[in-house]
Order: structure tokens, then C-alpha cells, then sequence
């Protein structure tokens, strides 16, 4: 990360404090601090933890099976989300209550140079109602992005919203539509999300009606759909399952299954966020699970998981070439959320 880059982070973050009380060392280990070659070195992520009120973040080397510690929520939350920043050792996280208190608040993960957690800072004095639905932030940190939805309220509008430099701006979507995929561009101009359809996953219903859509994060407030520019929407007997930006928002990668002609196959290709035109098809998988699959991208790779129990994929955005990359699971499922 350039140094400039990094200031401006430190700036935002204001010197996050070490909670002792939350956040916890794995034993010492040995760490490559570059094991995956043009990516980051540390993954920040939320294991599956069966819906229990009580959750923990894990860092791992990436690449490696070495956990480098855990973040346990703060008290009385859950963690919901995490997402990356352009520095290796700074992340945002994202933690939820529930009940009368239906809120999320987000937080500034640190870590050292060896990616051992050092601080957790409530990022900003800011309440976000519902229940999160995506999580993102720019390389310098100071526009964050997320989606939410309703915890309780029947056909209630989901949300869209960007926080930058201290301000709040926020977009609405049809009622019963759900945010999700949220993703920036490296600079924070372009927020890319999928608007899922009333029924939620492919294991209850096709994504037919789902599309990809690309929002300047300057548009007024208002309607969504109505500042957005749409990028893929079903074609060719394919379905969108979910999306993610480059980091110069030029290009949007793409998680597609064909329900109809090759039952359980997914597909992940590049379009270009200008027209939507197909650039090139990256992987298939077959026999894919009908899960909604995750994607974080780390320089020129990109992690996909929840396309098998429990597997995550590394993926080479130049050749396609997929291989495993490990991630912890103690519960035996794929994460929920993950940072790289």
C-alpha cells in the first residue's frame, strides 16, 4: 500500500487501542508474510458459527494454515460482516444486535505487521438500522458501503448506503428486495451490488430476476435502481447468483449458474462495467451445492467460496487457473463473511 495511502488510513482510524478483552493471539507460529504471490497476506474472516449470539473474526495467513488470532464481538453483538481496506493490517468489521436494538455498528480491526490483532475502534459514532446484507470499504478507508434490510417490518424498503469522510448518504430498493454483493472500487466512486429478488437464495427459488448494478457513490439520495446503471441480468439460460468490483471499478466479476441446460454449473466471468459486455469467462464449476456463493478479491486474485461444503477457491484473474485454498471451519461450512 502506497505510504500516502496509509496515512490517510491511520488518519481515519485515529490510533486504534488494543481491547485485550477481545481479542486474542493464536499461539506464536511461524508466518511467510507473502504466501499467495500478488496478494495480501493476511484473510480476515466470520466462520460459520450457527447462529450463536456469541462470534468471533479469525485471522489466518493467507495461503497457510496458521491462525493468528481471533476478535470476539463486542458484548451483546454479533459480527455480521468484515471487509478490507488497501493496507494488509487494516480492516472494517461489522457487528449486529438484536432484538428492540435491531442495529449494526462498525469497527477498525488492526493488526501488526504479522498479522496478530492489535486494536478494535468503533469506526464512527453511526447507527445503521436492520440487519446487514453486504459490507465494503475503499483502499484508504474513508468511504465505507453497505446494504441492509428490515429486521421485522413486512415489505419494508432495504437500504443501500455509503459513509464517507463522516457523511451519510443513503438509496433505497423496492420493497422485499435485498441488497447484496455490496463492493467498491479501490477509490470509493463506484459502489456494484445484486438486488436479489423476494425468496432469497438459489436453494429456494432461481435468480432469474436478480441483476447486477454499478451506483456512483456522488448520486443523490433517492431510488437505487434509479441512479444506477445495470451491468448483467439473466442471459443465456444464466442466472446471477452474486458480483464484485476490480479494484478499478472497470470491471465487474460475475458468479452465474445455468439452472436449466447444466444443472448446477457455475461460471464466474469478467464484464465490462461500461456496457456489460462479456470480456472473458474465467472458471466453471460443476455439480455446484445452489448456495449463494462469497467473493473477496486481494490483489490479482480472488476467493470464492460456498459453492461446495465447506471448499474456498483461490482464483488467478489473468489465467483462471483455480486451485484450494484453505480457510478455518471449525463447524465443517464455509464462511460467512471473509476479508482479503
Amino acid at each position: 500500500m502506497p505510504l500516502a495511502a496509509a496515512a490517510a488510513v491511520a488518519a481515519v482510524i485515529a490510533g486504534a487501542v488494543a481491547v485485550p478483552h477481545l481479542l486474542r493471539s493464536a499461539s506464536p507460529a511461524p508466518v511467510t508474510l507473502s504466501p499467495v504471490p500478488g496478494a495480501p497476506p493476511f484473510v480476515v474472516l466470520q466462520p460459520y458459527s450457527g447462529g450463536s449470539a456469541v462470534s468471533r473474526l479469525v485471522v489466518q495467513a493467507a495461503g497457510t494454515r496458521h491462525v493468528l488470532g481471533f476478535v470476539s464481538a463486542p458484548r451483546g453483538t454479533r459480527w455480521e460482516s468484515v471487509a478490507a481496506t488497501g493496507s494488509s493490517t487494516i480492516f472494517v468489521a461489522a457487528a449486529g444486535s438484536s432484538g428492540r436494538d435491531c442495529a449494526v455498528r462498525l469497527y477498525t480491526l488492526t493488526l501488526t505487521a504479522n498479522g496478530k490483532p492489535a486494536g478494535l475502534e468503533p469506526l464512527r459514532a453511526l447507527r445503521i438500522p436492520g440487519r446487514l446484507t453486504g459490507l465494503a470499504a475503499s483502499s484508504d478507508g474513508r468511504t465505507v458501503a453497505y446494504g441492509s434490510v428490515p429486521c421485522t417490518a413486512v415489505r419494508a424498503s432495504a437500504t443501500i448506503g455509503v459513509i464517507a469522510d463522516g457523511a451519510l448518504r443513503q438509496w433505497t430498493l423496492p420493497p422485499e428486495t435485498s441488497p447484496g454483493s455490496v463492493s467498491l472500487s479501490a477509490d470509493g466512486s463506484e459502489l456494484g451490488y445484486v438486488g436479489l429478488p423476494p425468496g432469497g437464495t438459489t436453494l429456494t427459488r432461481p435468480l432469474a430476476a436478480a441483476a447486477a448494478w454499478i451506483l456512483p457513490a456522488s448520486s443523490p439520495p433517492g431510488s437505487a435502481l434509479a441512479r444506477s446503471r445495470k451491468v448483467f441480468a439473466a442471459r443465456d439460460r444464466l442466472d446471477l447468483v452474486s458480483a464484485i468490483l476490480s479494484g478499478d471499478g472497470r470491471t465487474m466479476y460475475v458468479a452465474s449458474e445455468s439452472p436449466s441446460r447444466l444443472p448446477g454449473r457455475l461460471t464466474l466471468a469478467a464484464y465490462r462495467t461500461a456496457d456489460g459486455a462479456l470480456l472473458r469467462t474465467l472458471h466453471t464449476w460443476d455439480h455446484a451445492q445452489g448456495y449463494e456463493p462469497g467473493m473477496a478479491v486481494g490483489g490479482n486474485q480472488l476467493l470464492i467460496w460456498a459453492i461446495y461444503q465447506p471448499s474456498t477457491f483461490q482464483v488467478d484473474l489473468a489465467t483462471g487457473r483455480a486451485k484450494p485454498f484453505w480457510v478455518y471451519t471449525p463447524a465443517g461450512e464455509f464462511p460467512e463473511a471473509l476479508a482479503w
